[in-house]
């Protein structure tokens, strides 16, 4: 029980206690003094400490194979193709529904692109124009064409455009702001 708990419930009475020389406060159960509130508290529990282990346990995540994966597929670009790649954008990430299908390589979106799309009236006023649109120049492979668009499952767009979104950089506010620290 806690005492300011008890303020607001309780008139006090002018007596005090003799044995710990608190104000006495009566109570719905009878006079009520620091004596009794720290008999009344529960101990506090003692936390079991297990002993360390000599190494820190990780737990194995498989890692999927994006290289691999590419390379076994028809058309697939080069090594030389994606260093080219780097070269040109910076970063190229590679992105996978699954290890057989719908495998993509992309690159985040630089803001003048961004800009230039938010500014063409036709395209910035249809948000599934704007994301067809911002994936169609950051796929880098397979190139997705008004054919390949058409034939494409329903959330393979918004999907890739969050992705595209996250790795250039348009990120929750929580997990931006989880990145702030003082200096």
């Amino acid at each position: 029980m806690n005492p300011e708990d008890l303020v607001n419930d309780m008139a006090f009475k002018d007596d005090v206690c003799p044995k710990c020389g608190a104000l006495v406060i009566i109570g719905e159960d009878g006079p009520i003094c620091n004596c009794t509130l720290k008999k009344e508290q529960p101990a506090p529990v003692e936390e079991k400490k297990e002993a360390a282990p000599s190494e820190p346990k990780q737990e194995e995540t498989p890692v999927f194979d994006f290289r691999g994966a590419i390379s076994k597929m028809s058309g697939a670009p080069s090594e030389a193709q994606i260093q080219q790649w780097k070269s040109r954008h910076g970063a190229v990430y590679s992105f996978a529904f699954d290890t057989t299908r719908d495998l993509f390589i992309w690159r985040p979106i630089v803001r003048s692109e961004w800009a230039a799309l938010r500014n063409n009236a036709a395209v910035a006023q249809d948000e599934e124009k704007f994301q067809e649109q911002v994936v169609v120049r950051c796929v880098l492979w397979p190139a997705i064409g008004p054919v390949e668009l058409k034939m494409m499952r329903a959330g393979l767009i918004p999907t890739l455009f969050n992705v595209i979104a996250h790795g250039s950089y348009f990120l929750p506010l929580e997990f931006a702001l989880s990145r702030v620290g003082e200096l």
